[in-house]
């Protein structure tokens, strides 16, 4: 009976610890007094409460919105992502940490990971983004746990959730594929070998999926319907656009010719300014003006003049994007008029004076202090971290771990620079995993030196 109630009691203890965890993972959306929300996450909020498959997004986060809220609260959707993101996070404590893990030590290390870099700030926002740490994660996770079916098939569902909620997350996904075919395949072993192939068979998976979703709903077999109008935005954004129109508008007939000198400064000025009149914003326009992009996309990467702009501006973009590591892009005030605050008031109208009471919608977000503090904060730890000399048979396991994080995260900013735009939100959303991995260095290698102090002092 008495080891009985032990267990219960450290079963409630258990739980207690995870779901105060899962509170201080999520600690701005209780400082703001509701959910983050962008101006984008008005768009996932309505493709989920009333289910339609849009052209420009896939529907996975959307679906994973309506699973939830419920219909009936966005706090749901935020308390889900905290869930998940405590679970995967105390997966590779206990990993990592082996002997030396305990719930009191995952609990200071999510303080840490809360306050001292960006993750909180993404898991509390009704955005796919707050899935695109928990990616790497999920990938991490993958290969430490390779030599467990259970978990391997566990790991590789958990991505291919993940990389149905955001295409990045996707084309990341295949692009670690080919290299990994590339320049790993042919040395791993039996298992690394199965575990690429699984890797392979799931992305293939998650393409036809959605393309099959698209087909369906827009006659179109492809991974987006509108990946032509991204592709234009962002070059509209790095001047290829303008020099290409520039140079041949006076031998082709193209429509967009009559807007050459609107194109806009940034990527989202072409996308989204309806007071242009782009080809993609007359009636039906996105599925429109996909022959006429396609030919102008087509001729350029046709024409060897442009493979070295095109070349240099992704280069250019990808460098400038791993630098972006500051949160507040995209949290400004979502007052009436909003996208937001329209779908809100339309499929959540009991939670309107609730959104319009946030600290977000005043502009009181203390976001410029708490970039300085991340990114100071980043700084120092990761340093710290590189100054400390790890036991010689954890050295390696630890500098593939390391090595593959920056991989994924120079893949996610090649990839969102090079087809979306460049922005903070874009690099930073992934990028807290980096000084997460250095703190739980940091405390592991203090766990084993004060070990190693203790046995020393033992009496032979």
């Amino acid at each position: 009976m008495g080891t009985q109630t032990v267990s219960k009691q450290e079963r409630y203890l258990n739980i207690g610890y995870f779901l105060l965890s899962v509170l201080i993972i999520v600690w701005p959306a209780l400082y703001n007094n509701f959910p983050l929300v962008t101006s984008d996450s008005g768009a996932y909020i309505h493709n989920g409460l009333r289910p339609w498959v849009p052209i420009d997004r896939p529907w996975g986060y959307s679906a994973f919105i309506l699973c939830t809220s419920f219909g009936v609260s966005l706090w749901g959707v935020v308390l889900a992502q905290g869930v998940i993101a405590v679970w995967l996070l105390k997966r590779l404590c206990k990993i990592l940490l082996g002997e030396f893990y305990s719930n009191p030590l995952l609990l200071c290390i999510l303080i840490l990971i809360s306050f001292g870099t960006s993750a909180a700030w993404f898991i509390s926002q009704i955005m796919p983004d707050a899935f695109s740490g928990l990616f790497v994660i999920s990938l991490l996770l993958l290969y430490l746990q390779r030599a467990q079916p259970k978990w391997t098939y566990i790991n590789l569902a958990i991505i291919a959730l993940i990389c149905l909620m955001h295409y990045s997350h996707l084309m990341i996904l295949l692009l670690l594929i080919v290299v990994l075919f590339l320049f790993f395949f042919r040395a791993a072993s039996r298992k690394d070998k199965s575990l690429i192939k699984k890797m392979t068979v799931l992305s293939v998976a998650c393409y036809l999926l959605i393309s099959t979703i698209n087909v369906v709903k827009y006659q179109k077999f492809t991974l987006s319907p509108a990946s032509h109008v991204f592709l234009m935005a962002r070059f509209a954004e790095n001047g290829i656009l303008d020099k290409y129109l520039n140079e041949n508008c006076a031998q082709k007939t193209y429509e967009l010719c009559n807007c050459k000198d609107k194109l806009g400064e940034r990527q989202w000025e072409f996308m989204w300014n309806t007071n242009v009149p782009f080809p993609h914003n007359k009636e039906n326009g996105w599925l429109n003006s996909r022959k006429e992009y396609n030919s102008i996309i087509r001729d350029i990467f046709s024409k060897p003049k442009y493979w070295g702009l095109f070349a240099l501006k992704c280069v250019e973009g990808t460098a400038r994007q791993m630098g972006q590591i500051q949160i507040g892009e995209g949290l400004d005030p979502m007052t009436e008029g909003s996208s937001p605050y329209s779908c809100i008031n339309e499929l959540l109208h009991h939670e309107l004076k609730e959104f319009r009471n946030t600290r977000q919608a005043a502009g009181q977000l203390p976001l410029s202090s708490m970039s300085w503090i991340i990114t100071l904060s980043a700084a120092i730890i990761c340093s710290f971290a590189l100054s400390l000399r790890g036991k010689p048979d954890h050295k390696m396991l630890w500098r593939i771990i390391i090595a593959g994080t920056l991989i994924l995260l120079l893949f996610n900013a090649f990839v969102t620079s090079t087809f979306s735009t460049v922005i903070g939100r874009l690099q930073s959303r992934m990028f807290w995993v980096l000084p997460m991995l250095a703190i739980i260095y940091i405390i592991g290698h203090k766990k084993q030196k004060d070990v190693m102090n203790e046995e020393s002092h033992i009496p032979g």
